[in-house]
């Protein structure tokens, strides 16, 4: 969907991921990308918290809550 430039069905397919699979940095990021491509800053920076937990070093994620501060 993200390919697609379906962002809204990129965001559900998602929001379903992260609950059945709520330790999988990747799908967290991409949430986190996902609402903040849409400029849902508050959502993003709720995914992005959730990645860094998982992963506190990943550069990308910690330049996007960057920008959303």
């Amino acid at each position: 969907y993200q390919s697609l430039q379906n962002k809204k069905a990129a965001i559900a397919r998602l929001e379903e991921g992260v609950k059945q699979f709520g330790n999988a940095f990747p799908l967290w990021k991409a949430l986190g990308m996902s609402y903040y491509e849409v400029g849902d800053e508050q959502k993003a920076k709720s995914a992005f918290k959730n990645a860094l937990a998982l992963k506190p070093n990943d550069k990308q994620v910690k330049f996007f809550m960057d920008r959303i501060r």
